[in-house]
């Protein structure tokens, strides 16, 4: 049996070891605060950008062990703080309701753009910290399999007993080049995930994401439409399903990638 499902994932899965690697070495080798400060800002967006890993991890997963795929998604935590347990349940559920209209609590995506109360647009600093905690959090909506469905105890004993231990060795290394930039990537997740529907008050799929042509280094996750109309393709197939999809998306939900150095268009070709 072949290690990787798809072996393209070698690209993101040596990404994320990069990362881990660089975090490490910083941790063990700078020691003088001001430094290990400077260089935990520096390595914080590094590790936002595997936040794009995690999510197509969630949705299609790299390896075909199970050992690996729990070690991948453990190196990936200390970068943005997502677990298998607590984003994936959630991000499920923004997948089943997210083109619901307002009016059934029970039945609405936990990562709403819309005020529940109101149903209007909510503002994007009301949307950040209910994004981050409702991770967290039981809904309504989870079917008794998604209730079930988390990290088990030895995965959460495993990562606090890494947290303890980090901690422990080198408590100003652990906050800023572990802890930040798990806040920071969860921080920005927040905005970007609002930014992907946020105004789009339809019912029809091909008018309710936001996209955008992106770098490779964030592995295709700007197909927003191609993703939400299928969310268990691989991410290395939405280029191509994108483009066969590309004629019912409006021009205006093609926008510009904000990490790409260049603005993009929507291609009707």
């Amino acid at each position: 049996m072949p290690i990787f499902k798809h072996r393209i994932d070698l690209i993101p899965s040596l990404h994320a070891l990069a990362v881990t690697v660089l975090q490490l070495t910083l941790y063990f080798s700078v020691e003088t605060p001001p430094v290990v400060l400077m260089a935990g800002l520096l390595i914080a967006p590094l590790c936002f950008l595997t936040v794009s890993i995690t999510h197509n991890h969630f949705h299609v997963a790299i390896f075909n062990k199970l050992s690996l795929n729990r070690t991948i998604e453990m190196i990936l935590f200390f970068q943005n703080g997502f677990t298998e347990g607590s984003w994936k349940p959630t991000h499920n559920l923004h997948h089943a309701y997210y083109l619901n209209r307002p009016g059934v609590r029970e039945l609405q995506d936990p990562n709403n753009w819309r005020d529940v109360s109101t149903g209007y647009k909510r503002h994007l600093c009301r949307y950040i910290f209910p994004f981050i905690l409702s991770h967290w959090k039981r809904h309504a909506s989870m079917s008794k399999a998604r209730l079930r469905h988390g990290s088990s105890w030895n995965t959460r004993l495993v990562r606090i007993s890494i947290v303890l231990l980090l901690i422990w060795l080198h408590p100003l290394g652990a906050i800023c080049l572990f802890f930040l930039p798990m806040a920071l990537s969860q921080f920005l997740t927040a905005i970007h995930s609002y930014y992907q529907h946020a105004g789009l008050d339809t019912d029809n799929p091909y008018h309710a994401s936001f996209n955008y042509h992106g770098p490779f280094y964030l592995y295709n996750i700007g197909y927003h439409t191609a993703h939400h109309l299928k969310p268990g393709l691989h991410w290395s197939k939405l280029a191509i399903e994108h483009q066969k999809i590309s004629s019912e998306i409006p021009a205006q939900n093609m926008v510009g990638c904000y990490l790409s150095w260049t603005k993009y268009s929507n291609p009707r070709s």
